[in-house]
């Protein structure tokens, strides 16, 4: 394969993203600015904006729950919103990298 990228002077790239905890990883702001960027209604923009905003958390430990604290990194595991939302940012980073041609995966 390399043989052939050197041939027809095309570049090669390999791009590994570790999707362990993927959508904690992902900063809501950051959401936003992609949504912004591929050009989503405004109205959709501010409804998800919304819903991830100021979200809150109380962490149950030994049978009592802590005060509650703001979550300012990730997505919703399990909410449908956060599968669209993951991929949409995913999506961003695709373009921005100039990925073209065969596209492979290996899942561990």
């Amino acid at each position: 394969m390399y043989e052939k990228c050197y041939e027809y002077n095309i570049e090669l790239r390999d791009v590994f993203i570790d999707f362990n905890q993927a959508f904690d990883s992902i900063n809501i702001s950051t959401v936003i600015k992609v949504l912004k960027e591929m050009q989503i209604p405004g109205k959709i923009v501010s409804l998800v904006n919304m819903v991830t905003q100021h979200t809150k958390a109380k962490i149950k430990l030994n049978y009592e729950y802590t005060e509650q604290i703001e979550v300012k990194n990730g997505i919703k595991q399990g909410d449908p919103l956060s599968t669209i939302l993951f991929c949409t940012v995913m999506e961003s980073l695709m373009r921005k990298l100039k990925i073209r041609g065969n596209i492979t995966t290996r899942l561990k």
